[in-house]
């Protein structure tokens, strides 16, 4: 189907939106026949992960800190679960009108917890 529909260009896709279930993943892979990589960051922070890993070119510093509220723990195993905090080199100082932040890490408004990932990316 790659083929035919979209040409004979698509070389591999990124996702980066939110996450994706791994069935979603895997039939964008078998019909595309194609890797798909799943990215997250934010608008603050630009890229943050690729493929379920820190992506350390741009990331400085970080750590995953409890969520009692849900239950959730650096403790947890087999996957440590809490909010991700990140400091970034692209990392914007401060929003308009509101002055420059303090360089802290950032809060990242998410919850961290093991995605979907492809060998091929």
């Amino acid at each position: 189907m790659a083929k035919t529909f979209l040409g004979d260009r698509l070389v591999f896709a990124v996702v980066g939106g939110a996450p994706i279930s791994r069935e979603i993943h895997q039939f964008f892979v078998d019909t595309f026949g194609i890797p798909m990589c799943v990215g997250y960051g934010s608008t603050e922070t630009s890229g943050v992960t690729f493929d379920g890993r820190l992506d350390r070119r741009f990331v400085t510093d970080f750590e995953l800190r409890d969520v009692p509220e849900l239950g959730y723990s650096n403790a947890d195993r087999p996957w440590p679960r809490g909010e991700l905090a990140i400091k970034t080199r692209s990392a914007i100082p401060g929003y308009y009108k509101d002055g420059i932040g303090d360089h802290r890490l950032t809060r990242e408004p998410t919850v961290s917890a093991p995605a979907p990932t492809s060998a091929s990316c």
